[in-house]
């Protein structure tokens, strides 16, 4: 299994064109509204902005990169194959 997830983002203004998670901290991936997606840690949320409405797409991305990362040490969730992209900075809750 990978040992980390990293989560594409179209570039952002902040110039971060991913963020990279320790699949050993991620608890949960949950979708939410239409647009959203949230990825759990013991002690922190970080709240993904997608866009149009392909939450459970993103979900189901992130989880085939999880499960099927298989040899690289970090697995990139392709967002592509599904047509969404993510532009900017998750909103992180403590």
């Amino acid at each position: 299994m990978i040992q980390y997830l990293t989560i594409p983002l179209v570039k952002s203004s902040a110039g971060v064109d991913g963020l990279t998670f320790n699949v050993n901290l991620i608890t949960s991936v949950v979708a939410g509204a239409n647009n959203t997606f949230t990825i759990y840690s013991p002690d922190e949320s970080y709240t993904f902005t997608t866009t149009g409405t392909r939450s459970k797409e993103a979900v189901a991305a992130i989880n085939a990169a999880i499960l099927n990362g298989g040899k690289p040490v970090n697995a990139v969730a392709d967002f592509a194959s599904v047509n969404l992209t993510i532009p900017n900075l998750p909103t992180i809750s403590v």
